[in-house]
């Protein structure tokens, strides 16, 4: 599963971009673009960020 389906899989479960940001340190607007598919030089850093919080509130509630 890529970042943008994370980000999209975090928000479907009812959690705010803003929520995101403030979780992974990723700013609202950089996650904004990367649901837009605007964002194409993302870090490691930045994706494995939301990977670990997709981790902790989505694979590990399943």
């Amino acid at each position: 599963m890529n970042t943008k389906q994370q980000i999209q899989k975090l928000l479907d479960a009812g959690y705010t971009q803003n929520f995101i940001a403030a979780q992974t340190g990723v700013s609202q607007p950089t996650i904004s673009r990367i649901l837009r598919d605007l964002h194409h030089d993302m870090k490691a850093s930045t994706a494995s960020s939301i990977a670990k919080l997709y981790q902790e509130l989505i694979d590990l509630a399943a």
